[in-house]
């Protein structure tokens, strides 16, 4: 009895893990992009600039310096 109920739900796990997974996150990632109206190429240049302020901003001030013992 086990391994029937055992055996159904690996097929239904490879069926749902398979390409309907696949699909969905695919339509959902297209429909989010185009809703947001390409957000992640219009806003790139501005996430890079704040990436690259903020390493500046690490090399003034070590995190280590936060870790001295008292």
């Amino acid at each position: 009895m086990w391994k029937t109920i055992n055996d159904i739900l690996n097929s239904i796990d490879n069926f749902v893990w398979g390409v309907p997974l696949m699909v969905l996150i695919l339509a959902g990632g297209i429909l989010l992009t185009i809703r947001l109206g390409v957000m992640q190429i219009r806003k790139l240049p501005l996430a890079l600039k704040w990436m690259v302020k903020n390493e500046a901003a690490r090399e003034k001030f070590p995190v280590s310096l936060l870790f001295v013992p008292l």
